[in-house]
């Protein structure tokens, strides 16, 4: 699988996404664990089971992961715009997902409703702002 989307924490983690737009994959984004050994291979991040599909709770699920960045709080941001291969978008799959890398949990879901992101939409790029409100 092709990975497209890259992001490098404070510590030097180094988190990479592989959408489902045209592979088949397994997860859609991985931790490449440090020492990086020949062939060594990516780990689903931040768990295997939130990766399964399972498109009867999109919204409880990482389906297509593309872009990602690492704020200044070092919180690792991942954008899932839900579309798989040339499918729909499932209803409840597009989100912004925030997760603390010091313990490695979801701490941030915003859920976009469908006038953000239509069912043809394939959402990319990601930037957080921490300067507006108490979040960001």
């Amino acid at each position: 699988a092709m990975p497209i989307g890259v992001a490098v924490s404070k510590q030097g983690r180094i988190f990479i996404s592989y959408p489902r737009l045209v592979d088949d994959v397994e997860f859609t984004v991985a931790e490449l664990k440090q020492p990086l050994e020949k062939n060594g291979n990516p780990v689903p991040y931040p768990n295997a089971e939130i990766h399964k599909l399972d498109l009867a709770s999109p919204s409880e699920k990482l389906l297509c992961v593309q872009g990602m960045t690492i704020d200044a709080r070092d919180r690792l941001w991942l954008l899932d715009h839900a579309k798989i291969k040339q499918n729909l978008v499932p209803s409840g799959g597009p989100k912004l997902v925030g997760i603390d890398l010091n313990g490695d949990r979801i701490v941030k879901k915003i859920l976009f409703p469908e006038s953000v992101a239509s069912a043809n939409s394939t959402l990319n790029d990601v930037r957080v702002d921490l300067r507006w409100g108490e979040d960001g």
